[in-house]
């Protein structure tokens, strides 16, 4: 079931090695949030190509940024919620 109250942004930069476990984190919890934005605060790693390519079969939208930091990172993320 999912909480339409429940927006989940992640904030990206050159984490290729861990987002796939924090997606299938989010996927794995009871409470499915309403959607799932993934901002790339400008990785020059493979982490964007990861979420694209899971992005295929789950409901996750990624928002391409030049690099600002965590915060400007997540607030590009909050932007683009609509459940916040």
């Amino acid at each position: 079931m999912r909480d339409q109250a429940i927006a989940v942004v992640i904030a990206l930069y050159n984490g290729g090695e861990f987002i796939a476990d924090a997606l299938d984190s989010v996927a794995a919890q009871t409470s499915q949030p309403a959607s799932v934005i993934v901002v790339d605060d400008g990785s020059s790693d493979n982490g964007p190509a990861i979420v694209e390519g899971i992005a295929r079969t789950r409901d996750i939208t990624l928002v391409r940024k030049e690099h600002g930091g965590q915060s400007s990172a997540r607030n590009v993320g909050i932007s683009h919620a609509t459940h916040h």
